[in-house]
């Protein structure tokens, strides 16, 4: 399947709360309690919130806030890095991902492999990974080969706690 791949625009927001919201019921349904999924969601993917982030992105050289369409411009996966303002070259992979019926389909790594050509001194990308979450760790895996990438893993309760 091909996707395209362009920034994000502020009229994306509310497909990209879909998404999140599909995925995460998808993916972390049986790691979380419902509410813990939905207090999240409603906080962190919220329109407005995301409206917000990418007007950030809007306003940078190099757009990190991504989304991933079909031929028929649907919007079914998004991606957001951010870089190390410590370490250049380095990015974090704060965000990734698609419906569930586009997990497998090649959709993320259509987004990663936009990073890797589109982001002139990315070196290393690093991505926070639940431990449980299946679907996240064999996405990773799979594209560790491609290039240095950092894949932490680490409890999500213990990254929202520090």
């Amino acid at each position: 399947m091909t996707f395209s791949i362009r920034p994000a625009d502020e009229n994306d927001a509310s497909a990209i709360a879909t998404i999140a919201q599909l995925s995460w019921q998808q993916t972390y349904a049986e790691i979380f309690p419902l509410a813990m999924i939905t207090e999240f969601l409603s906080l962190a993917y919220s329109v407005d919130n995301l409206k917000k982030r990418i007007q950030n992105d809007q306003n940078k050289q190099t757009r990190l806030f991504l989304v991933a369409t079909t031929v028929s411009n649907e919007i079914v996966a998004f991606a957001q890095a951010t870089p190390d303002k410590n370490l250049t070259g380095s990015y974090e992979l704060i965000r990734i991902y698609a419906k569930p019926d586009f997990f497998g389909t090649g959709v993320g790594k259509a987004l990663f492999d936009h990073f890797l050509t589109h982001v002139e001194d990315l070196r290393e990308l690093n991505a926070w990974v639940e431990a449980k979450n299946q679907v996240g760790q064999a996405f990773f895996t799979n594209e560790m080969a491609l290039m240095p990438l950092v894949k932490r893993q680490k409890p999500f309760l213990d990254i929202l706690q520090s």
